[in-house]
């Protein structure tokens, strides 16, 4: 808000449900592009406009998720370090073993299956 009127302050829990839904936006839109990206390299040579559009599309996306980040952050120094919240059953919930890990505390680290090679990567097709 450039405007530099000051909001009143709104409860946590609606404060991390309007980032959720933002969240879940993001995503939405993400699986568009994915499947838009897909129909244009497999059903035919994408032509620049469409390129371009998804490249507009993708830059909107990240800037989206660098503002979030920021926001998120800063909203870290207004919660008290005394204020803990239970996680495990959150946790559970996510199918992402590094991401979990990383939101229980822990640095990422890549998942080597029996052959030695990094899984959990991305497979498009």
């Amino acid at each position: 808000m450039s405007d530099g009127a000051r909001l009143d302050p709104i409860p946590l829990a609606r404060l991390i449900g309007l980032i959720g839904d933002e969240l879940r936006d993001l995503r939405d839109e993400g699986r568009n592009l994915e499947d838009a990206i897909a129909h244009a390299i497999l059903d035919h040579q994408p032509t620049r406009r469409e390129a371009l559009g998804n490249l507009q599309k993708i830059d909107l996306i990240v800037q989206t998720l660098g503002e979030l980040s920021a926001y998120v952050l800063a909203l870290v120094e207004h919660v008290p370090p005394s204020h803990s919240i239970e996680v495990h059953d959150l946790l559970e919930r996510i199918t992402l073993r590094g991401l979990a890990g990383k939101l229980a505390g822990h640095p990422r680290q890549p998942v080597v299956d029996a052959s030695g090679r990094i899984s959990g990567e991305v497979d498009l097709f």
